[in-house]
């Protein structure tokens, strides 16, 4: 089609990192912050097996995977003093819920630990924190981005790593958000930056011997 995207050309796993972005408490567990103030867990817990079984196989592999955990800058009230437009859309986190160092931003249990946690202050795992570092440490040039939510923060990280010069793999099965057909449109208008396929055709990938 004149005018249009060419889909990215394959992938390689075998310098590639997994991005688990916010799988943590305050987002996926029914006793964390979200969940207690009304909004559904449900979202990242319908996709914790598939991210399970995704992980393992990374790591089985030899490949790093990591977290890369939402928290609100506080003051020494703890109350936020940053992150104006997520506190605006959440008020509640004015006063709790996305502290660094606590529960609600640790990863949560039924999915294997991260290797490495990267706290970022903002959407995206890159914005304002040393993951690019790290990840080039490591020698990473893939990156298999997953978690939630799909519209927000992974959204926002797999746009800087397009922009890092990432090849980017996107799971359509590997992120959640919200509303399903948010998920769909996303993934669609990230369909040009990325990769997607589905978790199980990574983990066969991983499982394969070279």
């Amino acid at each position: 089609m004149r005018g249009g995207y060419l889909p990215p050309d394959g992938f390689d796993l075998s310098a590639a990192a997994v991005l688990l972005v916010d799988m943590t408490n305050d987002f996926g567990h029914p006793d964390g912050a979200y969940a207690r103030h009304g909004a559904s867990c449900e979202p990242l817990t319908a996709i914790v097996p598939a991210v399970a079984r995704l992980t393992t196989a990374a790591q089985t592999a030899g490949r790093p995977v990591v977290l890369c955990s939402q928290y609100v800058l506080t003051g020494a009230d703890g109350r936020a003093v940053a992150a104006a437009g997520l506190v605006a859309a959440r008020p509640w986190l004015l006063e709790e819920g996305l502290r660094r160092d606590t529960w609600g931003t640790r990863q949560l249990a039924d999915l294997p630990p991260a290797d490495f946690v990267v706290d970022k202050p903002r959407a995206s795992g890159f914005f304002a924190t040393p993951l690019d570092l790290l990840l080039r440490d490591l020698g990473v040039n893939t990156v298999v981005v997953v978690g939630g939510f799909t519209n927000q923060c992974v959204a926002a990280t797999v746009r800087d790593a397009w922009a890092l010069d990432y090849t980017v793999v996107l799971p359509p099965d590997g992120s959640a958000c919200f509303d399903p057909a948010l998920h769909d449109a996303t993934l669609e208008s990230l369909r040009p930056l990325t990769a997607q396929p589905t978790v199980a055709t990574l983990v066969e990938a991983w499982s394969t011997p070279r």
